[in-house]
């Protein structure tokens, strides 16, 4: 298919399910009604034949589509799932939704993102110690990660394996608190890693694991029981990995 086949292709499917514009601005697609949700001002989404082409090409040539899927509906599927994002993430005044590398974002007319409220955005902060701590540890061995019970667990190390996997407990609040109270934050960050690694070099992983606390870093037993987690806090971050997923970097 050529660029204007595709978008031709893309606009279709949006029509089947949502109510659209293409009569005004060039190279915009005015949306009011997106799969049922009515939008209150209506979005503008910044595509051309062009755009929709390059882009439904560069899925359909990425990892996202499996050998025996039909590449282009598949592509222009997932180009829609990023339009759904995109939609339903936008923050007030956000009626502008463009095509950028990673997908689709939504910004303001004058091209700036709505701010956060700051209580937001230092929980964004906060949570980027935990979302460090894994690309920190998959870079250093095979790591695999429970989110319900904030369990990471750890197969080797710095190639060293453990004869039993580590198993490192990081509950999402207790970090979040030994971040926060912190005077220095990176130091505090570091400080808990060293603390991981030294205690991960003496303790017997087959029945002991390591737990991040509000007040630094422990041994429990594996046999101790973990906490329950508060239902309302399982999605803490909307850029937390899937649970039970396993990095190796």
């Amino acid at each position: 298919m050529d660029d204007q086949e595709l978008y031709d292709r893309l606009l279709g499917t949006l029509v089947s399910s949502s109510s659209i514009d293409t009569d005004g601005e060039p190279g915009v697609v005015t949306i009011s009604v997106f799969e049922g949700l009515e939008l209150d001002p209506a979005m503008r989404l910044h595509v051309d034949p062009q755009t929709v082409g390059r882009t439904v090409r560069e899925i359909a040539a990425s990892s996202y589509v499996q050998p025996g899927m039909d590449p282009v509906g598949s592509s222009i599927g997932l180009f829609l799932v990023h339009i759904w994002e995109a939609v339903h993430t936008a923050r007030d005044g956000e009626t502008e939704l463009v095509v950028v590398s990673y997908g689709v974002e939504s910004y303001r007319p004058d091209g700036t993102k709505t701010p956060f409220a700051p209580v937001v955005e230092e929980k964004f902060a906060l949570d980027a110690y935990y979302e460090r701590l894994i690309e920190h540890y998959a870079d250093r061995g095979e790591l695999t990660i429970g989110i319900g019970n904030d369990l990471l667990t750890l197969s080797d190390l710095d190639g060293h394996a453990f004869p039993t996997s580590l198993t490192l407990h990081v509950p999402i609040e207790d970090l979040r608190s030994l971040m926060r109270e912190a005077d220095d934050r990176e130091a505090a960050w570091q400080a808990m890693v060293d603390e991981i690694d030294r205690l991960a070099g003496t303790i017997d992983t087959r029945s002991t694991r390591i737990a991040v606390t509000s007040t630094g870093v422990t041994t429990r037993a594996l046999s101790d029981p973990l906490p329950e987690r508060p239902a309302a806090d399982l999605t803490w971050s909307a850029r937390a990995p899937e649970s039970g997923q396993t990095y190796r970097r």
